[in-house]
């Protein structure tokens, strides 16, 4: 997995316009440079895509779910519209989450044998495209 913080740095030093030049890669420190004359921008432009695509929505399998630190963008088959939700607890046969739907803030209880048939969740924000791509089972 790349690391943030070295791709940050590296960006940082070649948006701030070193130039490729060694001496104010050299003084600024960017993470990226070998030998003498060089920054590895090959190196650096994979490790920051790997980052940006880490954040594409997608739909969490349910192992995930137990583990999943953050909010989800919760979507049931029947609704037009995603929502964020917290996850309050996922168990082994069932899951419940806070939601916090604009206007609106109440705990819902989903069971894991309708998990991906009538609901599931997704690590970001899906857009509409996204959403009707993934079937459901």
């Amino acid at each position: 997995m790349a690391d943030i913080e070295k791709a940050i740095k590296g960006l940082q030093v070649h948006a701030d316009g070193c130039g490729y030049r060694s001496h104010y890669c050299d003084a600024m420190g960017c993470p990226y440079r070998y030998g003498d004359e060089s920054c590895d921008i090959e190196e650096m432009c994979r490790d920051a895509i790997a980052l940006l695509k880490e954040q594409e929505a997608r739909i969490l399998d349910w192992d995930e779910l137990e583990d999943w630190a953050n909010a989800v963008w919760f979507e049931d088959k029947d609704e037009h519209e995603c929502y964020i939700a917290l996850i309050a607890n996922v168990g082994t046969y069932d899951a419940k989450f806070t939601n916090v739907e604009p206007g609106n803030i109440h705990s819902l209880d989903f069971m894991r044998d309708f998990y991906m048939k009538e609901w599931r969740c997704w690590s970001a924000r899906p857009t509409i495209k996204q959403r009707q791509a993934v079937k459901w089972e």
